[in-house]
């Protein structure tokens, strides 16, 4: 009926009609409503669905002078073995230096052996004490560079340790006894029997064995 009524003066069909015409079934009043409602509201625009990228990140200014920094200064080249060299032997020769200030203020207590009898009398009287004999001779560097250290360790350890110096030309017969065939050799005993010995010009190595032994 609606489509002949078309034909006939080109009106378009009422929206009851047209419901009508699609499934046969009036429309409620309340559909209705939403239905002229829902076509008068404006369309919205699609909204993009957010994308998930790796965050940028922008490095703090210390950071970013850190970073560029490390990229155009060169590292500092490692000392040179010579540096190192000379500057071990500077301090060591500041501790010599140490050492002997430190000696030439107190009295020696280093008894310097003259002969093998003084010896024999000198082991009596240390008793059951760790002895320390110097074996060294005039002509002798490493010597001469270890006795300031010798004198004061005999300072600081005089309580309990006897500190004794040979020289092996002037008293040979004892160099002879303990089989001293290079300077500095440092023999220690107790209750006359030899414990330990060592040779060379090490003062952390003598004083080492002083407080080991004694």
């Amino acid at each position: 009926m609606s489509d002949d009524k078309k034909e006939q003066d080109g009106t378009p069909p009422l929206p009851e009609e047209e419901a009508l015409l699609t499934d046969g079934t009036p429309p409620l009043p309340e559909e209705e409503a939403l239905l002229t409602e829902a076509a008068s509201l404006p369309a919205r625009p699609a909204t993009p669905i957010p994308t998930l990228s790796s965050p940028e990140t922008t490095p703090t200014p210390s950071l970013q002078s850190s970073l560029s920094d490390a990229s155009t200064t060169p590292p500092a080249p490692p000392p040179s073995i010579s540096a190192s060299l000379e500057s071990f032997q500077e301090a060591t020769l500041a501790l010599y230096q140490d050492a002997l200030a430190e000696a030439l203020l107190s009295p020696s207590a280093v008894l310097r052996i003259e002969s093998k009898e003084q010896f024999d009398e000198a082991m009596l009287e240390a008793g059951d004490k760790l002895v320390v004999i110097d074996f060294t001779a005039s002509w002798c560097g490493p010597c001469q560079m270890i006795a300031p250290y010798f004198e004061v360790l005999s300072q600081r350890h005089n309580a309990r340790v006897a500190f004794m110096k040979v020289d092996v030309d002037e008293v040979p017969d004892i160099a002879d006894e303990y089989d001293i065939v290079a300077m500095p050799t440092f023999v220690f005993l107790k209750n006359g029997e030899k414990v330990d010995e060592f040779c060379g010009d090490c003062p952390d190595t003598l004083a080492a064995k002083i407080i080991l032994l004694k």
